[in-house]
């Protein structure tokens, strides 16, 4: 979360080309670029390229601990997947800035950010009590197919409102969003269909007796509703400040809290779906399972 907050900095104070140069910062290395020049965007942008090289470093750590501890095959090569995506992002993270901020190129690690986040999230699910507990969830074979469904659902769609975002965030007129970008509406369109699925997904675990999976989906929903509420007042802001390009401190916390709360709402559906599959579910007529002792 710490990284993502950075990067939404990055974002929301247009301070993605403050360094110029990859790997290095301004010629110099990453590490022992001095702080007295850690002024305005180069602060922001300097700092952002510090925490990822440290979460890359974690993630390392942590893929040769599973590696060397966990029994489970399936997680250790999971522990991989994470170390091969935050690499990948750093990579895109550099060409982003040696291209000059192409939309599809800042999109895609975007992306690839909240798809580490979401990986690293399940590793922590597949590590915990709670997953190695072996209860599985106590209802009919009907209404858990209907829970698979709808969780499922609701966290693939909130995936792709998060990809909206990223679009609308790296998107040339941004800092001066307005009702003519091209890029709000679709993701309009799709917090409602957001908020489709996030409240029939209540109403679905409402009906059941396992309590997690309720409770999983009564946060959900307060928390999309929170996002909408936030998601207005980002446009009300920006529409105030008469698209101006200084930097607006209330805009830009509003907006990181905006980023963060999404990846919150992310992470919290895929909890509710992981426990919802615990500890097999059927793709494509292939029976997938979750087996904690193999």
């Amino acid at each position: 979360m710490i990284l993502l907050s950075a990067g939404a900095l990055v974002t929301s104070t247009s301070s993605g080309l403050s360094v110029p140069d990859w790997p290095s910062t301004y010629g110099e290395n990453l590490f022992f670029f001095p702080i007295k020049k850690w002024v305005g965007g180069i602060f922001f942008e300097h700092g952002h390229r510090l925490i990822a090289s440290f979460i890359g470093f974690l993630t390392i750590i942590l893929s040769i601990l599973i590696w060397k501890f966990e029994h489970r095959i399936w997680l250790k090569k999971l522990g991989f997947i994470a170390l091969f995506l935050v690499i990948i992002q750093g990579i895109f993270g550099g060409i982003t800035v040696l291209f000059y901020l192409p939309q599809f190129v800042s999109t895609v690690h975007a992306t690839l950010a909240q798809t580490f986040f979401c990986v690293v999230v399940g590793i922590t699910f597949f590590l915990s009590k709670n997953f190695n507990d072996k209860k599985n969830i106590e209802i009919t074979n009907e209404n858990k197919f209907k829970l698979k469904r709808i969780s499922s659902l609701t966290t693939i769609f909130i995936f792709i409102q998060l990809i909206f975002g990223a679009l609308l965030r790296h998107s040339k007129t941004f800092s001066q969003i307005n009702f003519q970008n091209i890029f709000l509406y679709p993701h309009i369109f799709i917090a409602s269909v957001v908020l489709f699925f996030v409240i029939k997904n209540f109403l679905t675990c409402r009906k059941l007796q396992d309590f997690k999976t309720y409770y999983y989906s009564k946060m959900i929903l307060i928390l999309v509703l929170v996002q909408i509420a936030l998601g207005i007042l980002t446009l009300i802001f920006r529409l105030e400040t008469n698209n101006s390009l200084n930097w607006e401190w209330n805009v830009i916390i509003v907006t990181v809290v905006h980023l963060l709360l999404g990846a919150l709402i992310l992470a919290t559906s895929l909890i509710q779906l992981l426990h919802t599959l615990h500890f097999h579910f059927n793709f494509f007529g292939k029976e997938i399972f979750f087996p904690a002792n193999k």
